[in-house]
C-alpha cells in the first residue's frame, strides 16, 4: 500500500509537471507569436493594430508572477502611445503600472522604472514640477535627460551645458540615445541655441536603431525641422523634410499627435512667408483634430497659440483677446499663473495690445514674462524684441534701445551677423535713431538689414525690405534730400503693391502716407493728395472695428499740413480736426500733440493768437509720458510757436526760448555721432534767430534790463560751435582717463571715418563691390563698441558723466573779465534777413541789427574775387560793400582799440576782415599799393566761439623742449618709382623747404632749439614723435578739403610702408587721425592751400581741419581759406616768425607780416596774404 502511494504520488507529479511544461511551452510559443506579430506590425508603420495586439499581449500577462515583462511591454506600448499622442493608452498604462505590486528593495530597477514612467507622464501633462520632484526619487537623476528638460520647464535654474561636451550617447536603462539626444535638441532650443539644438537633432536621427520603422524616423525628423524651420528660419533647406514627413503622416500617422506636429511645422512656414490664406484655411481643420487630445498636450497648446496668432494677423481684436483670455484661465487653474504655458499667452496678449497700440497694457504682459522665472530664454528674447518695438512707439528710446541690444545680442551670437532677425533688429534701430534724430545711424542701419534681406532671398522678406526702405526714405525727408526720399519710397511701394495690392490693400497704407509726403516736400502737390487719398482708401478697406485710428490721423494730419503749405488754412484746420479725433480715440493721446501744434501754426497765419497760445500749451500738456516729453519735436515746435506769439511780454517770450533751449539740450543728449549733432544745428538755428530778434527788440525799449544783452549772448553763443565745444571738452575730461581707454577711443574715430570713406568711393562708384556689405557692417559693430566705451567711461569717470550734461557756456561779464583794455569783442550772428552784431570791450556792451540786401551773394562775390585774384575794380566794389555792412555800423566804437577778436557766424569764418576797405570805384587812382586797409590797422585773431576763446586764454604757458619745429615734404622729384606713382596728383612744394629752415634759424640765432623734417623726414612717424615737445609747429605740406564731406579732408605726409620693404610713401593724414593725436602747442601753422576751408554748417561753423587741432589742445592755429602761392607763404612766413622771435603776439606779427608784403612790389595783392588767418589769442 505504501509502495502503491509513493508510485501514485509520484505518476500524479510527473502528470503535472508534465502538463506545466506542455503549458509553459504553449505560453512561451505564445509569448513568441504576440511579440513577433507586435514587432511585425510596429515595422509596418500600423499603429493601431501594434496598440491592439499590446493590449491583448498586457490582458495575457500576470502582473505578479510575470512582473518584469509586464512592465517591459507597458513601457514599449508607452513609447508608441507618446509618439501618435494616444491620450487613452497612456493613461491607462500609467494607471496599470502604478498598481503593479513591488517591493521596493528586492525589485528597486523595477520601482524605478515605474516612478521613471510616472514622471514622464507628469511631464507629458505639463506637471513640469510634478515630473522633477518624481524625477528626483531616482539614483543618479541628473544623468537623465528628461529630468533636465522638465528641470527648465519647472524652474529658474540654469544647467551647466556640459553636454556639449559628450561626444557618444549610449542607451540607458531609462532612456535610449536618440531619445536623449532629441530632448537635448528640445532643451537648447528652449535656450535659444538654434545651432546646437540641430546638432542635436541630427544626433537623434543618427542614433536610431536600424531597426526603427518610419514612424520613429519621423518622429525626430519632426525635430530637426522644427528646429532648421523655426529656429533657423531656413524655410528653403527645410522644405525637402517637410515633404518627406507630410508623406509619412499622410499615409500612417492620421488623426495622430504626429500630424498635429506636422501641422505645427507648415502652419510655422507659412507664419514665416505671411501666407495668412493659406494658415487661416487649415486652422480649422486642424483645431477639430485637436478636439481628440486633452489640452494638457503640448500640440494642442501650440495650435491654441496658432489660433492666437491669426487672429492677430487678420486684426480679430475682440476673438483674439476673448480666445486667450479663455486660455489663460484654463491653465491658469490646471498649472499656475507663474507656469510656462501662461507665460507664453501672457506673450500673445502683449502683442495682441500691441497691435491695438495699447502699448502700456503691452508692457504689462511684457513685464510679467520676464519676472516669471521659468519663461524660457527663447521666449524671453521674444519679449525682448517685442519690448523693444513697444517702447519705441512709447518714444521711450533709451529703454527700447536698451531691450534692441539686449535682443541683438542674443541672436547675433546664436544666429550670426547675417540671418534675417538681425536684419529685423537692425530696421528696427533704424526707427528708433530716426526718431531720435541720429540720422547717418538710422541710414546705416536701414541699408545694411535690406543687405540681410536680399543677401537671403528669402521670399516672404520683401515686406521687411520695403519697411527698411520706408525708414530710409523719412530719414532723407528730414534730412531735405528729397529726391533720396522719394526713391526709397517708390522701391517700398513697388515691394508691397506686388505682394498685397489685392489682397491686403491695407498693408500699403503707410506706403501711400510716405508718398504723399515726398511729392509734398518736393511741392506736387497732386501727387501727395493722391497718395494721401489712397493711404486712406488703404486703411477704409479694413471693417471699421479693426483699422488703425492712428494711422488714420496721421494720413489726415498729413493732409491737413499739406494744405497749410499751400496756404489754404480753411481745409488745413478741418483735416487736423479730423486727425486730433482719430489719433485721440487710438489711446494714445500724445499721439495727437504735434496736431495740436500744427492747428496753433495755423491760428498764427489767421493772426487768431489767443486761439493760437491755447492750442500750443494743449499740445504740450498732453506730450508727455511719464516725467518726460513723449516727442521732444514736437515739444520744441510748441514752444517755438508761443515764443512767437507777439501778444506777450519780452520777458515771457524770452522764457519760452529758454525753454525751447533746455528741449534742445535734451535732443543733444541723445545724438551719437558727430555729424547727427552737426545736423541738429540746423534745425535749431531759426530758434536761435528768433531769440536774438526778439531780445533786440527788447533792448530797445526804456529801462532796458541788463539781462537782455545776457541773453541775446547767450542764444547767440548756443547757435555756434556746439560740436566743437563739446569735442574740446571731451578731449580735456580723456586726458584724466588710462591711456589705453584714449587711444581706443581715438581708434574707434579713426576706423569709424575710414569705413565712412570707403563706403563713400564704393557707392560713388559705377560697378558693384561685394565689401560694401562688410563694410557696412563693420561701421555699426564699431560705432556700437563706441557708444559702450562712451558709456565706461561714463560709469567710471564722473568728468567724463558730468561732461556728456555739460551745457554751461560763458557770460558776457566773463568775457570782460578775459579782454585787456585795447581789445574788443565782435559777435557775428547771422539770421537772415537780419545780421546781428554784438560788440564787447572791456567796460561797455553794444547790440545792433541791421537787414542787409544780398548779404550772402555779397560775402559770395567778395571771397571768390579774393580768391580767384579778380581785377583791382571788382575787388573795391566787392569790399566796399562789405566793408558797409560788417563794419560801417560799429567803426566808431572800435576805432580806440588794438586788437579785434572776431567770432564770426559760420558764412563769415572764411572771408578775410583784414582788407576789407571803405574806398569807392571812383577814387582817381585806384591802385593796391593806394588802397587803405582800415582793418590791417588792428590785430585781429578769430574763434569759433566766445567760450572757446576764453577758455583758450585762460590756459597756463606750458614749458616745451623745442621752440619750433617744421615739417616741409616738399615733394620734389625723386628716383624713387613708387614716390613718384603715389604723388602724381602733388606739385612740388620748392620753398616750403627754406620756408621752415629759415624760420629754424631765426629761432636757432637766439639759442633757441628748433627743428625740421624735410623731403622724407617730414613722415607720420617724426610728427606723432615730436608734435608734442614743441612750442610752435610748423607744417609746410600740401592739404585737401571736402566740403560735403569733411571726414575727407586731410594734409599728406609720408610714411613708412612695411609691405614696401620699409619704402617711405605718401600719407594722407585724415582730420579724424589727428583727432586722435595730441598737440598741445601754442601754435601750429598749416602752411598749406586751403586748410580752413570745409562745410559750412548753420549753427556750427565750418567743419576744417583746423578744428582737429583745436580739438586736439592747439591754443593758437594759422591756416589758409584759398590755394596760396608757395613763394608768398614763404616770405609772409618768414615775416610772422620774424616778428614772433622778436617777442611780438601771434596777432601782432600776423598784423605786420601782413602790412609789410602789402607794400611790397611783388605781392602788394591781396590775393597773396589776405587769405592767411589767425584762430586763438
Amino acid at each position: 500500500m505504501k509502495i502503491k502511494s509513493i508510485l501514485f504520488f509520484f505518476s500524479l507529479l510527473i502528470f503535472f509537471s508534465f502538463s506545466f511544461f506542455i503549458k509553459a511551452q504553449n505560453k512561451t510559443k505564445n509569448d513568441i507569436v504576440y511579440q513577433n506579430k507586435i514587432n511585425s506590425l510596429w515595422q509596418n508603420n500600423q499603429i493601431d493594430s501594434t496598440l491592439v495586439f499590446y493590449k491583448s499581449y498586457l490582458a495575457e500577462l500576470n502582473p505578479k508572477k510575470e512582473t518584469e515583462k509586464y512592465i517591459t511591454f507597458q513601457i514599449k506600448r508607452l513609447k508608441i502611445a507618446y509618439l501618435v499622442g494616444n491620450t487613452e493608452i497612456i493613461e491607462k498604462s500609467i494607471q496599470e503600472l502604478k498598481a503593479v505590486e513591488l517591493h521596493h528593495k528586492k525589485e528597486s530597477d523595477l520601482v524605478y522604472q515605474v516612478i521613471f514612467q510616472e514622471a514622464k507622464y507628469q511631464y507629458w501633462k505639463g506637471f513640469y514640477q510634478k515630473a522633477v520632484d518624481l524625477f528626483k526619487q531616482i539614483p543618479n537623476y541628473n544623468e537623465l535627460m528628461s529630468y533636465h528638460l522638465a528641470n527648465r520647464y519647472a524652474s529658474v535654474a540654469d544647467i551647466d551645458l556640459d553636454f556639449l561636451k559628450i561626444e557618444n550617447f549610449e542607451d540607458s536603462k531609462f532612456e535610449t540615445a536618440s531619445e536623449q539626444t532629441e530632448m537635448l535638441s528640445q532643451l537648447f532650443t528652449l535656450y535659444g541655441m538654434p545651432d546646437e539644438a540641430l546638432l542635436f537633432a541630427q544626433k537623434a536621427i543618427d542614433y536610431l536603431p536600424q531597426t526603427a520603422n518610419k514612424i520613429e524616423k519621423v518622429n525626430v525628423q519632426i525635430q530637426y525641422t522644427d528646429v532648421l524651420l523655426l529656429g533657423l528660419l531656413q524655410v528653403k533647406e527645410s522644405q525637402k523634410f517637410l515633404n518627406e514627413i507630410e508623406e509619412i503622416v499622410n499615409k500612417y500617422a492620421t488623426k495622430t499627435e504626429l500630424e498635429l506636429r506636422w501641422f505645427w511645422l507648415s502652419m510655422g512656414k507659412y507664419s514665416i512667408k505671411r501666407k495668412t490664406k493659406n494658415s487661416v484655411a487649415k486652422s480649422d481643420s486642424i483645431w477639430a483634430i485637436c478636439q481628440n487630445f486633452p489640452l494638457t498636450n503640448a500640440v494642442v497648446y501650440d495650435h491654441i497659440k496658432i489660433k492666437s496668432v491669426l487672429f492677430l494677423q487678420n486684426r480679430k481684436w475682440e476673438e483674439s483677446e476673448k480666445w486667450l483670455d479663455k486660455y489663460i484661465d484654463i491653465f491658469t487653474n490646471l498649472y499656475s499663473e507663474k507656469s510656462h504655458q501662461v507665460a507664453q499667452l501672457y506673450a500673445h496678449k502683449s502683442l495682441l495690445y500691441f497691435y491695438q497700440n495699447l502699448y502700456q497694457k503691452s508692457i504689462d504682459y511684457s513685464d510679467k514674462i520676464l519676472q516669471n522665472p521659468v519663461a524660457s530664454v527663447n521666449l524671453k528674447n521674444d519679449i525682448y524684441k517685442i519690448n523693444a518695438i513697444t517702447y519705441s512707439k512709447l518714444n521711450n528710446y533709451n529703454k527700447s534701445l536698451y531691450y534692441a541690444e539686449k535682443y541683438l545680442e542674443s541672436i547675433e551670437k546664436k544666429l550670426g551677423k547675417n540671418h534675417l532677425h538681425v536684419g529685423d533688429m537692425y530696421s528696427l534701430f533704424a526707427s528708433i535713431y530716426r526718431e531720435q534724430n541720429n540720422l547717418q545711424q538710422s541710414i546705416e542701419y536701414g541699408k545694411r538689414s535690406i543687405e540681410i534681406y536680399e543677401a537671403q532671398k528669402e521670399e516672404n522678406y520683401p515686406v521687411s525690405i520695403a519697411r527698411s526702405h520706408q525708414v530710409i526714405s523719412n530719414v532723407y525727408h528730414k534730412l531735405e534730400e528729397n529726391k533720396k526720399a522719394l526713391l526709397h519710397s517708390l522701391e517700398a511701394k513697388k515691394v508691397l503693391e506686388e505682394l498685397f495690392l489685392r489682397n491686403k490693400f491695407y498693408i500699403l497704407t503707410q506706403t501711400y502716407t510716405n508718398l504723399g509726403m515726398m511729392y509734398r516736400s518736393l511741392d506736387n502737390y497732386d501727387s501727395a493728395y493722391h497718395y494721401y487719398h489712397l493711404s486712406l482708401a488703404a486703411e477704409n478697406s479694413l471693417p471699421e472695428k479693426n483699422r488703425n485710428k492712428a494711422s488714420i490721423g496721421r494720413i489726415y494730419n498729413n493732409l491737413g499740413y499739406a494744405f497749410e503749405m499751400q496756404q489754404n488754412y480753411d481745409s488745413a484746420i478741418f483735416y487736423y480736426n479730423k486727425s486730433v479725433i482719430e489719433k485721440q480715440s487710438s489711446k494714445q493721446t500724445w499721439n495727437s500733440a504735434n496736431v495740436l501744434t500744427n492747428l496753433g501754426n495755423c491760428f498764427v497765419a489767421i493772426s487768431d493768437l489767443k486761439k493760437a497760445e491755447e492750442y500750443y500749451k494743449k499740445s504740450l500738456e498732453i506730450n508727455v509720458l511719464g516725467k518726460e516729453y513723449a516727442d521732444l519735436e514736437v515739444a520744441l515746435d510748441s514752444y517755438k510757436g508761443l515764443a512767437g506769439l507777439n501778444h506777450f511780454a519780452f520777458s515771457q517770450q524770452l522764457s519760452y526760448y529758454r525753454k525751447a533751449d533746455e528741449v534742445i539740450d535734451k535732443m543733444r543728449s541723445q545724438l551719437h555721432t558727430d555729424n547727427d549733432q552737426l545736423l541738429i544745428s540746423k534745425l535749431t538755428t531759426e530758434i536761435y534767430g528768433k531769440a536774438l530778434s526778439t531780445c533786440f527788440e527788447a533792448s530797445k525799449t526804456k529801462n532796458v534790463e541788463e539781462q537782455v544783452y545776457e541773453d541775446a549772448f547767450y542764444f547767440a553763443e548756443k547757435n555756434r560751435a556746439s560740436l566743437l565745444r563739446k569735442q574740446t571738452q571731451e578731449t580735456l575730461v580723456l586726458a584724466q582717463v588710462p591711456e589705453n581707454l584714449r587711444k581706443l577711443d581715438a581708434n574707434y574715430s579713426s576706423l569709424i571715418d575710414y569705413y565712412q570713406r570707403e563706403i563713400l568711393e564704393i557707392e560713388n562708384s559705377e560697378t558693384p563691390n561685394s565689401k560694401l556689405a562688410y563694410f557696412n557692417q563693420q561701421i555699426l559693430d564699431t560705432r556700437n563698441k563706441h557708444q559702450k566705451l562712451k558709456k565706461e567711461l561714463s560709469d567710471k569717470f564722473r568728468s567724463y558723466e558730468n561732461l556728456q550734461k555739460s551745457t554751461e557756456l560763458v557770460t558776457i561779464q566773463t568775457v570782460k573779465e578775459n579782454l585787456k583794455k585795447d581789445e574788443q569783442m565782435i559777435v557775428y550772428q547771422w539770421f537772415e534777413p537780419y545780421l546781428f552784431i554784438q560788440v564787447i570791450s572791456k567796460d561797455k556792451q553794444l547790440f545792433y541789427r541791421i537787414k542787409p540786401i544780398d548779404f550772402e551773394k555779397t560775402l559770395k562775390g567778395y571771397r571768390n574775387c579774393l580768391a580767384k585774384d579778380c581785377n583791382i575794380e571788382k575787388f573795391v566794389i566787392q569790399s566796399n560793400a562789405l566793408y558797409k555792412i560788417l563794419i560801417q555800423p560799429i567803426k566808431l566804437h572800435i576805432k580806440t582799440s588794438k586788437k579785434l577778436i572776431i567770432i564770426p557766424d559760420a558764412i563769415l569764418q572764411q572771408i578775410p576782415f583784414s582788407v576789407l576797405v571803405n574806398t569807392s570805384k571812383n577814387n582817381n587812382d585806384l591802385s593796391y599799393p593806394n588802397i587803405e586797409y582800415p582793418l590791417l590797422n588792428y590785430q585781429i585773431s578769430f574763434h569759433y566761439s566766445s567760450l572757446l576763446w576764453v577758455s583758450e586764454r585762460q590756459k597756463k604757458s606750458s614749458n616745451y623742449e623745442y621752440e619750433f619745429i617744421g615739417f616741409a615734404p616738399v615733394f620734389e622729384e625723386s628716383g624713387n618709382e613708387l614716390l613718384a606713382s603715389n604723388r602724381s596728383n602733388l606739385s612740388s612744394l620748392p620753398f616750403s623747404k627754406e620756408e621752415v629752415e629759415e624760420v629754424a634759424n631765426l629761432f636757432t640765432i637766439q639759442d633757441k632749439k628748433a627743428l625740421v623734417f624735410t623731403n622724407l623726414q617730414a613722415n607720420q612717424a617724426n610728427l606723432k614723435s615730436y608734435a608734442t615737445k614743441t612750442r610752435r609747429l610748423h607744417l609746410a605740406t600740401h592739404s585737401q578739403t571736402f566740403t560735403k564731406t569733411p571726414f575727407n579732408s586731410h594734409i599728406w605726409l609720408f610714411r613708412k610702408d612695411s609691405s614696401q620693404n620699409n619704402e617711405e610713401v605718401l600719407q594722407k593724414i585724415y582730420a579724424s587721425d589727428l583727432y586722435g593725436m595730441s598737440f598741445p602747442n601754442e601754435l601750429v601753422v598749416l602752411s598749406s592751400c586751403r586748410s580752413g576751408v570745409g562745410q559750412v554748417v548753420e549753427g556750427e561753423g565750418v567743419i576744417t581741419l583746423t578744428r582737429s587741432f583745436l580739438n586736439a589742445g592747439t591754443k593758437n592755429i594759422i591756416f589758409s581759406l584759398w590755394q596760396i602761392d608757395d613763394l608768398a607763404t614763404k616770405n609772409l612766413m618768414t615775416l610772422f616768425y620774424g616778428f614772433v622771435s622778436e617777442g611780438k603776439s601771434y596777432s601782432e606779427s600776423l598784423q605786420l607780416a601782413k602790412q609789410k608784403l602789402s607794400k611790397s612790389e611783388r605781392f602788394k595783392n591781396p590775393f597773396y596774404w589776405a587769405g592767411i588767418l589767425l584762430i586763438g589769442e
